[in-house]
Order: structure tokens, then C-alpha cells, then sequence
């Protein structure tokens, strides 16, 4: 019977609150600006956080080629003990550099590699929120489909006879069956439950458009002020790499330059 077609029909009216797979029918032009300039900035990112991991393992290896050298230079001091004081300390000029090394090295991945990660983790979180608001974009849309084949099979029982244009749904044996049960008393309780599904779907409709809204409006606060955050955060995050370096080049000034004229004057005897 027609009832039993509204009925199969009807069924999957709050499919909607399970089902939100699909793309968004009606998608914003903010929101798209919004994944792809997050995009472009994790790429970035990554690409940063890459070239750093390569020159991080770099540097553990001069670390390591320099500790070996001071240590040889150590064991030399041993065999020359005409020049063993002046290699010392040539041994012990090399280590501080290593100390230095190591600690530009400790510096840029507290105060610059964190904060990479950090930013990497909110593009993470940032994504998952927009993979969320579009499920809820797409909950809205598809109890807006919902609402209007429910109204729409409203108006064509009230006006059995009436063209509106749209017959999806509807096909001969419904036709022939809404015709031989075409009775007045059979179309008012057809339509009260019509009626009552669409206040029902008119409620969960307005309520999905205002949660859609509330966390479209949050999204967009939260995303302006990560952009500030982000332009400040990374230029702190820049002078402290930039700090960093400048330091371990004082550090290592100092260093040869406390070292160099010991060298200088060693002297090696006449073979």
C-alpha cells in the first residue's frame, strides 16, 4: 500500500544522525581556504621538520669525529712529553667545542623543534575539527533532504491529482494504489503522520544548523587566533635558532682563539 511505501521511506528519515559519510553538497568557500592554507603550512612544516632531523644527525657525528679527535690528540700528548701540556690543552680546546656543539644542538631542539612539533600537532587537531564540522555540515544537509521528500509527500497527498514536478520515488503501483484508496479519512491520517515527521525533522533540523553554526563560528575564532600565535610563536622560535648559533660561534671564537697561540708556540725538536 502507499502507507507502507511512506513507511520504507519514512524509515530512513533519521538515518541522518548515523549516517555523515559523503562530501559536503554546499561547501564554504572560508572553510576550503582554511584546509588548504593548513595544508600548505603542515607541508611546510614537515619539510622543516625533515631538513632539521638531517642536520641534527649530522651534527651528532661531528660530535662524535671531534670527541675521537680530542681523545687521539690526548693520547699523543702521552708520547710527546717535550709538547704534552700544549696538546692537553689543544685536547681540551676541542672538547669544549664539542660542548658547544652539542649544546647549539640541545638548544635548537628544546626551543625550535618543539615548537615545529608543536605547530604540527595543531594542524593535526585543526584537520580533525574540520573533518568534524563537515560531518556535521553533512548531517544538516541530509535531513534538509530528509525534511523536503517528507513535505513533499505531504503536499502530493493533500493534492493527490497535482503535478509538483517531482514524481522521484513514485512510481505506477503507487499511483494505482493511492487512487483505489483515495478516501478522506485515509489521507487525514496520512498526513498527520506526515505532519508529525515533519515537525520532528524541523527540530532536529534547526538543531543541526545551530551546532553546525556554533562550531563553524568557534572554528573560525580559534583559526584567527592561531594565526597570530603562529606569526609570534615562529618568530620567537626563529631568533632563538638564530640566538642559538650566535652563541656556539662566541663559544667557539673564544675557544681557538685561548688555543691558538699555545700552538704557535710549540715548538717540536730538530729530528
Amino acid at each position: 500500500t502507499s502507507d507502507k511505501a511512506i513507511k520504507i521511506r519514512s524509515a530512513s528519515v533519521f538515518s541522518s544522525f548515523f549516517k555523515t559519510t559523503g562530501k559536503v553538497k554546499k561547501p564554504e568557500e572560508k572553510f576550503e581556504e582554511m584546509k588548504e592554507t593548513i595544508d600548505k603550512f603542515q607541508d611546510n612544516l614537515q619539510i622543516i621538520e625533515k631538513l632539521y632531523s638531517r642536520i641534527g644527525k649530522r651534527q651528532e657525528s661531528l660530535e662524535t669525529n671531534y670527541s675521537q679527535f680530542a681523545l687521539s690528540i690526548r693520547g699523543l700528548s702521552g708520547l710527546e712529553t717535550n709538547v704534552d701540556q700544549p696538546l692537553r690543552q689543544f685536547a681540551e680546546c676541542v672538547e669544549n667545542y664539542v660542548c658547544a656543539l652539542k649544546e647549539q644542538r640541545q638548544q635548537e631542539e628544546l626551543l625550535f623543534v618543539n615548537d615545529v612539533h608543536e605547530l604540527l600537532n595543531y594542524c593535526n587537531a585543526a584537520k580533525e575539527q574540520l573533518i568534524t564540522r563537515d560531518h556535521k555540515q553533512i548531517t544538516f544537509e541530509n535531513m534538509s533532504t530528509d525534511l523536503q521528500t517528507i513535505v513533499f509527500e505531504r503536499e502530493r497527498t493533500l493534492s493527490p491529482g497535482k503535478n509538483f514536478g517531482n514524481n522521484s520515488g513514485m512510481n505506477i503501483t503507487e499511483f494505482m494504489t493511492d487512487k483505489m484508496t483515495d478516501n478522506g479519512r485515509a489521507r487525514s491520517e496520512k498526513v498527520i503522520r506526515l505532519e508529525f515527521k515533519i515537525r520532528q525533522l524541523e527540530e532536529c533540523v534547526a538543531k543541526a544548523n545551530d551546532e553546525n553554526n556554533h562550531y563553524s563560528s568557534q572554528m573560525i575564532k580559534e583559526f584567527e587566533l592561531f594565526k597570530q600565535a603562529k606569526e609570534m610563536e615562529l618568530k620567537q622560535s626563529l631568533a632563538a635558532y638564530a640566538d642559538s648559533h650566535i652563541e656556539f660561534y662566541k663559544k667557539s671564537i673564544s675557544a681557538w682563539e685561548n688555543v691558538l697561540p699555545l700552538l704557535d708556540q710549540m715548538q717540536l725538536p730538530d729530528t
